[in-house]
């Protein structure tokens, strides 16, 4: 299996879509896929529970083998990464777009 991309949904990642993320990359991971991408583009609020679902998922690809990278990093995100001295942990793709105007 190639890549599979995983997008986050409403806008934010937290304790709840964080769970969601990490159970998609297992899912992604069991299936078999090469690299597992994350879509950040819609992101306008990541918390320290989001965060954490980030660096488990990169472990845990990692751990396989398995590529993982951040898609659309938005500047918000990237700021996020930078100010907690992660964004060097990460492969990125960054966005054109400032990323905090998404509707939720």
């Amino acid at each position: 299996m190639a890549t599979q991309v995983i997008g986050i949904e409403q806008g934010r990642l937290d304790t709840s879509s964080g769970d969601t993320l990490e159970r998609r990359v297992a899912d992604a991971l069991a299936a078999g896929a090469s690299e597992v991408a994350v879509s950040c583009g819609t992101l306008a609020l990541v918390d320290s529970s989001g965060l954490g679902s980030l660096v488990r998922s990169l472990k845990r690809c990692r751990a396989q083998g398995v590529s993982f990278k951040l898609l659309d990093v938005t500047k918000p995100l990237l700021r996020l990464l930078e100010m907690t001295r992660l964004a060097s942990a990460f492969e990125m793709e960054h966005s054109s777009r400032s990323g905090a105007k998404t509707s939720v």
